[in-house]
Order: structure tokens, then C-alpha cells, then sequence
């Protein structure tokens, strides 16, 4: 609208309108009636007064009903703020706030409510994906990339894909477009856009827009409550409510992990941590506090070890658990910013790169033991065998009973545990222990000898 062929259509527009007037005029005074200026002028007075008067009216009336809507309370029309601290300059209401759509997409392999994002989205093409780098994708390819992403991903489904193309829909409201219009005497140039932050860009938006969608109704009424919640605690996942649907925290895994895949180039290397001392902070007070809970949603002491086994407790507040368990169990619960610091949202390595810093926070915790049975591991975790199921990779917890009485509480009322545990060590580290035994009886011997003399 405001672009260079809206002004050189404006510019046509007044010139036709200039040529209509001098071809009027020109008829009047030099044609064979000429022109009654008196009827002319009575005319002219009688047309001005009918368009003031119009004016006035429809003025007075959008004036009324600007009155009404802010004074009549109907469905949201009361909330001017909402939890985040996000201001409305008008009353939120879902029944009178339908989105516009652009050339939305006829492709029968879509879900309905698909096509209306993406036509959502078409309406906002220059809209910035990041309103701290305007020259990056826009919102409209960050959205589009995403869904394709999540499209190629094994086990999603259409509410993925949804969630997918409504998950940064919020920022169309939280990003201000201005612009500078271009002088019509240069009709060819493109007008100056720049864009500003009106409100904090959250998930609560993206959901609320979401929910004014034509097609949102014919979800079923689960996957209408997994998508909203997933996408309205999408940067706050430790406030999602705990009876929420798995499908919730499922849609919420999937989109992070998708932002979070490798491009085809320029992709840092996995193996690669670098927190910032912020990031590290966060992560070990995260830890501290998630650790309990964590350790309760273990599978510990089951009837049959089997490879679905997370661990056993041994009693005394001792226990084994398989780190990779245990990092499954934690890097949910985390928040977005220090998981994706420490790479924890692909979690297949074997040992994983997040694994040192886990090991120094839970030294720092004073809960992970280095030595079994005499036997020390300067990375923090050991390979065993327990009834002889191999448990490669597993830590060793010891809880001080004044700090986590309890946690051992909630252990004790486990079965007991009544198996063998096995140490298993590789060349070099049973020839470390071999020689540090020798060195020890050496030893020994030698202040046998001493006081002998």
C-alpha cells in the first residue's frame, strides 16, 4: 500500500482528476450554454454540507462504539495485561479478533489450520524473525524453515507441524512496524521501514493468536490444550502444570530440537561446550535444584535388571545410576537458554559433551563418589556390570543424610536390593590399579622392615 506503486497510482489518480476539472471547465465557459455560477456555487455548498454532515456522522458513530467495546464487558474485554507484563492498548476479546490470511495454501496434503498459518504468515512477509537483526530470515522463512524441519522428523504429526508454523506468531504484535513514506516527487523509491519492540515476545501471544484460527476448533479438544500449553510455556517449561498431557511436553521437545538442528553448513561442532560463567551458574543452581526430583523419577531397584534400568539403590544413601538416564531425566527440566548452552537437547552421544560439566556439579554437590571399591575414575563414571546386565557409563551417588534425609526416605521404601555388582576395567586402567596395589605392599613391607631393625 504505501510502496512505490501505490504513490505512482496516487499520482495518476490526481492527475486524472486534475484533467477531469480543466475538461469540465473548458466545456462550461467556452461551450455554447456556459456556466451559471450561482448554480454552481449552490451546488458546490449543497455537496460540501452533505460530505461535512456524513463526516460528522460516522465520526460520532465509531466514537459510540469505541465507547461501548471499551465500556461492555464481553469475554476478555477486561484484561488490559497479562502475566508476563505485556500491555494491550485495546481489550483482548477472542470472539472479535479474527486474523487476517493471504493466499493461503490449497494442498490437500495440509491440515487445514496449516494452510491458515501459513496464510497468517504471508500476511507478514517482511515481518523481521528477530527484531535485534532485522537483515536476518524473516519471520515468515524462520517459520517455514522450522516446519519443514519438524516435517522431516520421525514420529510428528500434524500438531507438530502446526506448532511448528504458530510457535513465533506472537511477534507480530510484539514487533511495531514504522515507516517513513518517501516523497511523492520520488514515486520510484521504497518507503523506510524500521521495526521496535512493543512487548516482551512470548509464547503466550503465539498461543492466543493460535487460538482465534478458523481451524483451531476442528483439533480435537486434546490437541487443542497440548498445542496452548506447549506453546504458552515454551520459554518457561519448569511452569508447565504437571497433569498437563504428555503430548505437551512431547510438542514442546520436538520444537526446541528442531531450532536447535544442524543447518546443512557453518554448524559448530557438538563436541564443542562453551557456557559462559552466566550459563554455568544457572545450569549448577538448575541442577541443585531439579536433583531430587530427578533422582524420584528413576526406575531404581526393579524386580528384573533388564537395559531399561536407570540405576539401583544400595542402601545408606548409595546408588548407581546410568549417567545417560539420568541426563534424560535433568535436561528437560532445564531451562531453554542452558540447555541449548550445553547441548542437551540431542542426547545420543555416547558419553555425551555435557557430561564433564554434570561431573563438576555434582562433585561441587558433594554427592558424587570418584572410588568403588578402591578403584577411582577421574571422569566421574564407571562401567559395570550389575546381575551381570552391563551398566557402561554409570555414576556413583552417596547422599549426605543431613542434606537429602528426604530423598533417603523416599529410597528406603524401595524394594531392597540383593544383587552382585561387578567393576569392569579396561587394560590400562586394571594395570594402573595392579601397580597401585604392588606400590601399596611395597610399602608396607618396607615399614615392616624398618621397624624389624
Amino acid at each position: 500500500m504505501y510502496g512505490p506503486k501505490f504513490r505512482l497510482t496516487l499520482i495518476i489518480y490526481v492527475l486524472g482528476i486534475f484533467i477531469t476539472l480543466v475538461q469540465i471547465l473548458f466545456t462550461f465557459f467556452f461551450g455554447e450554454e456556459g456556466l451559471d455560477l450561482k448554480q454552481y456555487f449552490q451546488g458546490v455548498a449543497s455537496v460540501s454540507s452533505s460530505a461535512l454532515g456524513g463526516f460528522i456522522l460516522a465520526w460520532l458513530s465509531v466514537k459510540f462504539l469505541e465507547h461501548q467495546r471499551r465500556f461492555t464487558r464481553h469475554d476478555f474485554a477486561e484484561i488490559y495485561q497479562d502475566d508476563t507484563g505485556t500491555g494491550f492498548s485495546f481489550p483482548v476479546s477472542l470472539s472479535k479478533y479474527v486474523p487476517d490470511q493471504t493466499a493461503p495454501p490449497f494442498d490437500k496434503s495440509l491440515h487445514p489450520l496449516e494452510s491458515e498459518l501459513f496464510g497468517f504468515l504471508n500476511g507478514f512477509r517482511n515481518w523481521p524473525g528477530d527484531v535485534d537483526a532485522i537483515h536476518g530470515p524473516s519471520l515468515y522463512k524462520k517459520s517455514a524453515t522450522r516446519w519443514h524441519t519438524v516435517k522431516n522428523m520421525p514420529d510428528t504429526t500434524h500438531v507438530h507441524r502446526i506448532a511448528a508454523l504458530a510457535q513465533s506468531i506472537g511477534k507480530v504484535y510484539a514487533y511495531t512496524e514504522h515507516r517513513k513514506p518517501e516523497r511523492l516527487t520520488r514515486f520510484w523509491k521504497q518507503d523506510s521501514i524500521s521495526f521496535s519492540r512493543r512487548c516482551l515476545e512470548h509464547g503466550g501471544l503465539s498461543a492466543f493468536i493460535l487460538s482465534t484460527m478458523p481451524s483451531f476448533l476442528k483439533l480435537s479438544s486434546k490437541e487443542q490444550r497440548a498445542l496452548l500449553t506447549a506453546l504458552r510455556y515454551q520459554d518457561d517449561p519448569q511452569r508447565m502444570p504437571i497433569n498437563c498431557d504428555p503430548l505437551s511436553h512431547n510438542i514442546y521437545e520436538t520444537l526446541h530440537t528442531a531450532n536447535t538442528a544442524k543447518n546443512a553448513a557453518g554448524e559448530k561442532d557438538d563436541s564443542i561446550i562453551a557456557p559462559t560463567d552466566h550459563e554455568h551458574e544457572l545450569f549448577t543452581q538448575e541442577l541443585n535444584s531439579f536433583f531430587t526430583s530427578v533422582v524420584k523419577d528413576l526406575e531404581l531397584n526393579p524386580s528384573e535388571i533388564n537395559a531399561q534400568s536407570d540405576g539401583v539403590y544400595l542402601g545408606n544413601g548409595r546408588m548407581i545410576l546410568r549417567f545417560s538416564r539420568f541426563t534424560e531425566h535433568l535436561a528437560p527440566l532445564l531451562a531453554p537458554q542452558v540447555r541449548t548452552a550445553l547441548h542437551l537437547w540431542q542426547l545420543e552421544a555416547r558419553p555425551h559433551a555435557a557430561w564433564p560439566f554434570l561431573v563438576e556439579a555434582l562433585r561441587g554437590m558433594s554427592v558424587l563418589n570418584n572410588e568403588w571399591e578402591g578403584t577411582k575414575s577421574e571422569e566421574g563414571w564407571f562401567n559395570m556390570n550389575i546381575n551381570q546386565e552391563p551398566f557402561p557409563q554409570s555414576i556413583y551417588i552417596s547422599l549426605n543424610k543431613e542434606n537429602y534425609a528426604d530423598l533417603i526416605k523416599h529410597l528406603s521404601s524401595l524394594p531392597k536390593w540383593t544383587g552382585m555388582i561387578e567393576l569392569n576395567q579396561d587394560e590400562e586402567c586394571l594395570l594402573g590399579e595392579v601397580q597401585a596395589r604392588v606400590a601399596e605392599v611395597d610399602a608396607m613391607l618396607l615399614a615392616i622392615n624398618k621397624n624389624l631393625n
